[in-house]
């Protein structure tokens, strides 16, 4: 009784039913990855520093929290950390969320594709090849809960001879909320040959509550 007690309220099973409670979405493919993925994770857990690759690293604090989905809200506090018309273009999200109204997706060359992963699901065939092929949910715990939860984050496609004079900029913001809250984004980058390109990614988080979107 005590064993099963403990497998019911471990870190591994709090993700699972989250992943249960949570929308999926998009095609068959993409949901059978979040399955492969959750299934991976149940299967090994988060690692500890019995494990010599985590030896030096302690994240039990993040093991032991039960955080919930982030949702999606509405800030203006983008222009602070936005690097404005030296970017070649731009790409927010809040919480793991795509903010258009945040994003400047400038004019760029020919065939250069920069959006929101959950934009290009549908339609872009070259993402059921990628996007589990360069993160194995074998490879690490993290990659697979991270696959377990792909809702959205960041496609780029550079094609061949490709040069871009001015960073992308992939900016995530994470807010403050009543109770711990984690994101998943997933930023699949494929490159061709001869591509000359910088990809600079930040990270914030911002100093106030905000309400969701909508309220």
């Amino acid at each position: 009784m005590t064993q099963l007690a403990e497998q019911q309220t471990s870190p591994a099973a709090h993700y699972l039913r989250l992943s249960a409670q949570s929308s999926n979405g998009g095609p068959s493919w993409l949901n059978e990855l979040r399955n492969k993925g959750i299934a991976r994770f149940d299967q090994v857990g988060f690692p500890t520093t019995k494990q010599e690759d985590w030896r030096q690293t302690n994240i039990a604090p993040i093991a032991r929290t039960a955080f919930q989905i982030a949702e999606p809200v509405a800030t203006d506090e983008a222009k602070e950390f936005s690097f404005g018309a030296e970017a070649a273009c731009e790409i927010v999200f809040v919480n793991g969320h795509f903010s258009p109204q945040l994003s400047k997706l400038a004019q760029l060359p020919r065939g250069v594709i920069v959006r929101s992963l959950a934009q290009a699901l549908p339609g872009e065939p070259r993402l059921k090849e990628a996007l589990a092929h360069y993160a194995s949910v074998e490879a690490n715990p993290f990659v697979a809960l991270n696959t377990g939860f792909i809702r959205d984050g960041a496609y780029i496609f550079l094609p061949r001879n490709t040069t871009l004079s001015g960073p992308i900029h992939l900016l995530f913001f994470s807010t403050a909320g009543d109770e711990p809250t984690v994101s998943h984004p997933r930023v699949l980058v494929v490159a061709e040959d001869n591509v000359e390109s910088q990809i600079v990614e930040s990270y914030v988080k911002l100093r106030q509550v905000l309400h969701q979107r909508g309220d």
